[in-house]
């Protein structure tokens, strides 16, 4: 029983930690997006 409780919490931080990961991916991306876009800019 305490087992499964432990893997539960587990599992939730698992998602936690897949969720910030994500969050900082996309917020990287569009940062990277955007220097791309100011590239651009400055080569036109």
């Amino acid at each position: 029983m305490i087992q499964n409780q432990n893997l539960k919490d587990v599992k939730i931080d698992f998602r936690n930690v897949n969720f910030a990961t994500r969050s900082f991916m996309d917020e990287f991306y569009s940062i990277s997006q955007v220097n791309k876009y100011l590239d651009e800019l400055s080569f036109n």
